[in-house]
């Protein structure tokens, strides 16, 4: 047992303590730097001057966030709904990989601090991105980002909310968040394409963005694609 603010708790609902905490901490840290953000781009990036204009293309940014939010909601639910253990239905997508007891545990809590890190990276990419900021379309007074993260790789918030989930399934020890991580995947394919073509069509930035593209070849992954 573990003594914890005047709670008495078992080592593994310690656990599940801890990667919820770090999942709450993450999550609302996230959402109120994309808030701030957005707010600041309203503001000084000026309106939307391209949208998709097919229904796919619309519904392609909440194909992606729809399970990026329901991975943690159905953890967080379960954990809470159960004395802070993970309950009998959560538990039947367990990870099948051979490891102990102990090392199982410290495995979760790094994947948890490692989800926790992504923080930072998400402040760089925001910091990076300034006025830019929205989830598809370019805006008025938009310009070509390519300082940061976006020297290396021209689309980071993407491969960031995949390595999250891959860090989710192990801290959750649940194939769950992979089911996410493919849906996502096969949604950024998608976007990725439609998203630039927005940018290249517009006068202001279309030039300079086709410019980024040779100078930054690579889409979410570093010498891969």
């Amino acid at each position: 047992m573990i003594y914890l603010a005047g709670i008495h708790m078992s080592y593994a609902q310690s656990i599940e303590v801890l990667v919820s905490a770090s999942t709450i901490l993450t999550f609302t840290t996230i959402a109120a730097q994309q808030r701030k953000m957005l707010a600041k781009s309203e503001k000084e990036g000026g309106e939307i001057i391209a949208s998709p204009t097919t229904l796919v293309g619309r519904l392609v940014t909440p194909l992606h966030a729809i399970p990026t939010i329901a991975t943690p909601v159905l953890y967080l639910a379960g954990v809470f709904s159960n004395k802070m253990q993970q309950p009998e239905w959560y538990t039947r997508s367990a990870l099948d990989i051979p490891m102990n007891a102990q090392m199982k545990s410290w495995t979760r809590i790094a994947a948890a601090l490692g989800f926790v890190a992504t923080i930072w990276w998400h402040s760089a990419i925001m910091k990076a991105l300034g006025k830019q900021l929205h989830y598809i379309a370019p805006r008025k007074n938009g310009e070509v980002v390519s300082s940061g993260p976006f020297s290396v790789i021209r689309h980071p918030i993407y491969i960031m909310a995949l390595v999250q989930l891959g860090l989710l399934s192990v801290a959750y020890w649940s194939w769950f968040p992979l089911i996410s991580m493919v849906v996502c995947a096969s949604a950024f394919v998608y976007k990725i394409p439609v998203e630039e073509q927005l940018i290249e069509q517009t006068e202001s930035m279309g030039p300079a963005y086709l410019q980024y593209k040779k100078k930054v070849p690579y889409r979410i992954i570093p010498y891969i694609w």
